[in-house]
């Protein structure tokens, strides 16, 4: 079997520059492919900076290569692997517009998908047996503690990467200034304390809170060396 047919991680290199986009695909190789080509022709990729070299230089400055092949469960963690060695999430190295794999920052979906993934989520729990079962799946990966900390440390990872992007862009004031208003009436502080003080006399979400603060400071550190 041909290794484009096969699935796990693959990238976009612009051969003038050597920058790249680094992604993975439970398909096979060539339907991902098909698909960032014909985003890129309509200029609707979701890698704007992709988009820019691509519009500047046309298609025939890029390759598009296969860097491992996987089973898809294990596709997105290969995909870190490659993501952090060759930086492609670093401006001057790469398409990449977050560093963690998976993510879906910077890419916008149409109405028509936005619509039939909610119809899918309603239909998955449409039931009281679908909604215990998903319950079960839930406990059984909380349950492996390797699994549970994966997932946490890229949902900090992946909001790290967005208020970082919130910054670049402006949008972190904007927020500020909501904020503000929120507080604004002076009623709202007692309420805060109240639900501060009734976290804190609770020492498992104590525990959590702290720990939460301190893996989001971690994943800030890591954004600001490049990682």
């Amino acid at each position: 079997m041909n290794d484009e047919t096969k699935s796990g991680v693959y990238e976009i290199v612009h051969l003038a520059s050597g920058k790249r986009y680094v992604g993975s695909t439970g398909r096979s190789f060539n339907e991902r492919w098909k698909e960032h080509r014909e985003a890129l022709k309509k200029s609707q990729h979701h890698s704007i900076l992709l988009q820019r070299d691509w519009n500047k230089y046309s298609e025939s400055t890029f390759v598009f290569s296969v860097l491992e092949i996987t089973s898809p469960e294990f596709a997105i963690a290969v995909e870190q692997t490659f993501i952090d060695w060759r930086k492609s999430a670093d401006r001057k190295h790469g398409y990449n517009i977050s560093p963690t794999a998976g993510s879906r920052l910077g890419r916008k979906q149409s109405t028509e998908s936005r619509r039939k993934i909610a119809e899918n989520t309603k239909a998955q729990f449409a039931t009281i047996e679908s909604r215990l079962a998903a319950s079960e799946r839930t406990k059984a990966f909380n349950a492996d503690p390797v699994r549970k900390a994966a997932r946490l440390a890229k949902n900090t990872a992946t909001r790290a990467a967005r208020k970082l992007a919130r910054k670049a862009s402006g949008e972190q004031r904007q927020l500020s200034e909501k904020e503000k208003a929120r507080y604004a009436n002076c009623e709202s502080h007692p309420r805060q304390s109240e639900t501060m003080k009734a976290l804190f006399a609770d020492p498992v979400r104590k525990a959590a809170y702290f720990t939460k603060r301190r893996n989001t400071v971690a994943a800030n550190n890591l954004l600001k060396v490049g990682y």
